[in-house]
């Protein structure tokens, strides 16, 4: 009897060490995480830009502009958008939104290596409102149309843009002067 259950749990313990178990994951749920906003380009139309992403999770149209903004429905966090000039269809703007903790919220990150060859003006917000207390400070380079936009109190970036320079001074005039 002792000899046989010496058999049993070896085949028994060879059974278990010998079985390999997979795990078979089903695929994440469709998401705009893997839109890549910088494949847009300025000149763009409508039309090519919604065959490069897809469509928008959100649509606003303004007075001169539309905005596209695009969305990871997974997380529900926000990627990007693209400005587009309502008269002639083409994009005028591209905003990123970076992860929380990803290097693209850092301002050193972007200052000092995604866009080290450039300078930038320091520009605070002008508010009217008086009881108004702004934590975003920009950071724009004119020439070649790029916009930061840092939270001080967080030490996080909330945004950066590119911008075509015809719509460069339009956008900084917003950020500096009262609405």
């Amino acid at each position: 009897m002792g000899k046989s259950n010496i058999l049993i749990m070896l085949l028994l313990w060879i059974s278990v060490l010998g079985c390999r178990t997979y795990i078979i994951k089903d695929p994440p749920p469709p998401s705009y995480s893997s839109i890549k906003l910088d494949s847009v380009d300025f000149e763009d139309l409508k039309s090519s830009v919604e065959k490069k992403l897809g469509k928008a999770s959100e649509y606003r149209e303004y007075k001169k502009d539309e905005l596209w903004i695009y969305d990871n429905s997974f997380n529900g966090t926000q990627l990007g958008a693209i400005t587009f000039d309502s008269r002639t269809q083409k994009v005028k703007g591209i905003t990123f939104v970076p992860d929380l903790d990803s290097r693209e919220s850092k301002i050193d990150f972007l200052k000092e290596q995604k866009f080290s060859h450039l300078k930038f003006e320091e520009v605070l917000p002008n508010r009217c409102q008086k009881d108004f207390i702004s934590t975003s400070i920009f950071f724009i380079n004119k020439k070649e149309g790029i916009i930061i936009r840092y939270n001080r109190h967080s030490q996080l970036v909330e945004s950066y843009s590119k911008v075509q320079s015809s719509y460069m001074d339009a956008l900084v005039d917003d950020i500096k002067n009262c609405p």
